[in-house]
């Protein structure tokens, strides 16, 4: 049997446009995690997980490159 990831999960809080949003945020606006966290209101770590591409990592880019001004 197949393990749903993502949105398709059971107990899934976030979901694909959230994911790519916290990413946005992170990469190309230099937005901090525990505020994306706040925002989206998850925890740190999840916010942290999902802007560093330790989960979620079937989420395809709404982004370019050449957009990233991440200075940290």
């Amino acid at each position: 049997m197949k393990v749903r990831q993502g949105e398709d999960h059971h107990n899934a809080k976030l979901t694909d446009k959230i994911v790519q949003e916290m990413r946005r945020l992170y990469w190309c606006e230099n937005v901090r995690v525990f505020k994306i966290a706040y925002q989206f209101k998850c925890t740190y770590m999840t916010a942290y997980d999902v802007v560093k591409y330790r989960t979620w990592l079937h989420v395809k880019e709404s982004f370019k490159s050449q957009e990233i001004v991440r200075e940290d």
